[in-house]
């Protein structure tokens, strides 16, 4: 029986991840997106090196990779989908990283454990109810919360209202700007930093048509090109391709007083 707190199901999500792969799938280091956290990362001090850290809904684990590989984190991963679990599996053994997941749905999660880094990307906008998401991961968390989902307002409700209709019904279009992003997570974290973030996505929109995604890859180099010799940042709600939180945990104290 599906949880009428989620938009999709576990059965679209296993198709996804059932594949055979040769090659690990990982964020490039130098892409826009990796660039961009490192600097919002740097800004805020927050130190990663060496932390422990897990990713809510982890597969196919380029995470995972991108968090141990660049920050040096002791990553660990939940995901609650079988073929996700065996892709991330399968991901991690080729980069030689150590294999710590957990096969569960975040909300049945019981453990005694704590992270210090908890990580999610395109997880909450997957619910009708993403706060009750946040206040689940927050037993698990001891420090800072990263959280980032797709922005899928504006025109890059355009690009998908044009070439993928299906993407809409299951993503919560209503939570995605910094304003939301920080109602989400008042309950459990002091805000340390919420905005849009990054510079127009072509990837963002996973388009069916092998061509016109060949198209798209290739303004994605041009753009690309242009950001590396002259680095620009301008976040907007127009076109930036996600919206980020960066939070601290707030004490017992604090959250029995809320």
């Amino acid at each position: 029986m599906k949880d009428k707190n989620y938009l999709s199901n576990k059965n679209n999500w296993n198709k996804n991840y059932n594949l055979q792969i040769k090659k690990s799938i990982k964020i490039d280091p130098k892409s826009i997106f990796s660039l961009e956290l490192k600097f919002i990362l740097s800004k805020f001090k927050i130190n990663l090196n060496q932390k422990s850290f897990i990713e809510i809904g982890c597969a196919p684990g380029r995470y995972l990779i991108f968090f141990n590989k660049e920050f040096n984190c002791d990553v660990s991963g939940i995901e609650y989908t079988n073929e996700g679990i065996n892709m991330t599996k399968d991901n991690l053994k080729i980069e030689n990283i150590p294999i710590n997941l957990i096969n569960e749905d975040i909300m049945k999660l019981k453990t005694d454990r704590k992270w210090e880094i908890v990580f999610s990307a395109g997880l909450i906008e997957h619910f009708k109810e993403p706060k009750k998401i946040i206040n689940k991961i927050s037993e698990n968390n001891s420090k800072y919360i990263i959280t980032i989902i797709p922005n899928y307002r504006y025109l890059n409700l355009l690009f998908l209202k044009l070439f993928r209709k299906d993407l809409i019904k299951i993503h919560n279009l209503e939570i995605m700007e910094p304003k939301k992003m920080i109602e989400i997570h008042n309950k459990k974290y002091n805000l340390i930093y919420s905005n849009y973030f990054g510079i127009i996505n072509f990837g963002l929109y996973s388009f069916k048509n092998k061509f016109l995604r060949k198209i798209m890859y290739l303004f994605q180099i041009i753009i690309k090109k242009i950001y590396n010799l002259i680095p620009i940042r301008i976040n907007s709600k127009y076109f930036s391709p996600y919206v980020i939180y960066l939070g601290e945990l707030k004490n017992e104290k604090n959250n029995s007083s809320n």
